[in-house]
């Protein structure tokens, strides 16, 4: 809301800019981490309905709050339902109010309790009962319409009434005996959804007429490893950080294309991408990397920075 950029890094915490600015301000130290015996690897990044941060860092099951001079003011732990830690893997949470979230782990959907910090399994039917299966959640997107989409090593599911009495029910939309194997997810306002499988293509949905489902209306070969979906609804674009550079689909005629920058582009592999105005920001393996279109000027920054 402020216009910061905010990054998490693998060893070196967490960093915000303003996307006006070209210098980097404040990050959590390996010396923060250390009263809970881990590392600043930071694996997920977001914030709650109220804007307020929270991260998860490799090393350590948790969710870290940082506060408003962005230091880890707190590290919860969650427990289960009997009151034992919580010792899984947390890929996402989607905050549902200001004290509870959905969250995607390897073991299933939970609900998650800030107040009591608890996290509470929630069932459904899996269509493979294999370890990775359809209890292994690969990613977990809120619609358009409030409901929520996760995908999982062997099904789609659409989660409806959120807020209320949860129903979860698989999205069949692919032949039987296809792979049905499916990682990152979006959806654009008109409410198309793009779904990569996790074979080689990227799958187009629409609202079925069938009550509760979605029609397939295109089938994009893709062979990249997806890393992140970005909507720029300015340009109705919907950009795509892949192992295998920048690309994006116009919302409106469904085709893909390659975006290209000039040769100081460090990385190959993009692991996530940000867009404000005509500046473009890449995250890679060798770090941050800032595109102004509009000049034709580019950078790119390190941990000195």
């Amino acid at each position: 809301k402020m216009g910061n950029l905010w990054c998490g890094s693998f060893g070196n915490g967490i960093s915000y800019t303003n996307t006006k600015s070209s210098s980097f301000a404040s990050h959590i130290s390996k010396k923060e981490m250390s009263a809970w015996k881990g590392n600043n690897h930071v694996s997920l990044l977001g914030s709650d309905l109220q804007g307020n941060l929270w991260c998860t860092f490799q090393n350590i099951i948790g969710i870290g709050f940082p506060d408003k001079n962005f230091k880890i003011s707190q590290y919860r732990h969650p427990l289960t339902e009997d009151g034992t830690r919580y010792n899984q893997a947390i890929y996402k949470l989607l905050f549902e109010t200001n004290d509870e979230a959905w969250v995607a782990t390897n073991k299933g959907l939970f609900r998650y309790n800030l107040t009591t910090n608890k996290m509470r399994s929630v069932p459904y039917e899996l269509l493979s009962e294999e370890v990775q299966g359809s209890i292994w959640i690969r990613d977990m997107i809120r619609l358009n319409d409030g409901s929520i989409l996760f995908s999982t090593y062997a099904g789609l599911y659409r989660m409806t009434n959120p807020s209320g009495k949860p129903g979860i029910k698989p999205v069949n939309f692919l032949k039987p005996g296809l792979y049905n194997g499916f990682g990152k997810l979006s959806q654009d306002r008109k409410g198309l959804l793009y779904v990569k499988s996790l074979s080689d293509f990227i799958y187009i949905l629409r609202p079925s007429s069938k009550e509760d489902q979605f029609e397939l209306i295109k089938t994009i070969d893709f062979m990249p490893e997806i890393n992140q979906f970005f909507n720029y609804e300015n340009d109705s674009l919907l950009y795509i950080a892949s192992d295998d550079g920048l690309y994006r689909i116009n919302t409106n005629s469904l085709v893909l294309e390659k975006d290209t920058f000039d040769e100081m582009l460090p990385f190959i592999s993009i692991s996530s991408f940000f867009r404000k105005d005509e500046k473009f920001w890449l995250f890679g393996e060798k770090g941050l990397y800032c595109y102004d279109k509009k000049k034709k000027q580019s950078q790119a920054f390190n941990m000195e920075d």
